[in-house]
């Protein structure tokens, strides 16, 4: 009688290559959406790929670095008094 555990079923080995690709993919566009808005790529590919859509869906949802800046220095070229600070500002 053969034995049964040497080798998994080809149905493991499809879901683990599945899971893997999902995780890929969804950290690839985990790490766009973050680098386009001036936040780390790296952290938030290892997001994506970990947490797959539930990090994909947390990438969308980041505040944007470059916007932020871009507004306070108009803001501060046309003395308005009193700016808020901003919550994801960088002293340059």
């Amino acid at each position: 009688m053969p034995d049964q555990a040497e080798s998994p079923p080809a149905m493991t080995n499809s879901y683990l290559f599945f899971v893997l690709a999902i995780g890929a993919v969804c950290g690839m566009f985990s790490l766009n959406v973050a680098d386009s808005k001036g936040h780390s790529p790296v952290a938030w590919f290892f997001a994506g790929f970990l947490f797959g859509p539930i990090g994909l869906i947390s990438a969308c949802g980041l505040g944007d670095k470059r916007m932020s800046r871009t507004l306070r220095r108009i803001a501060e070229s046309q003395k308005v008094g009193d700016l808020p600070a901003l919550e994801f500002e960088d002293d340059d």
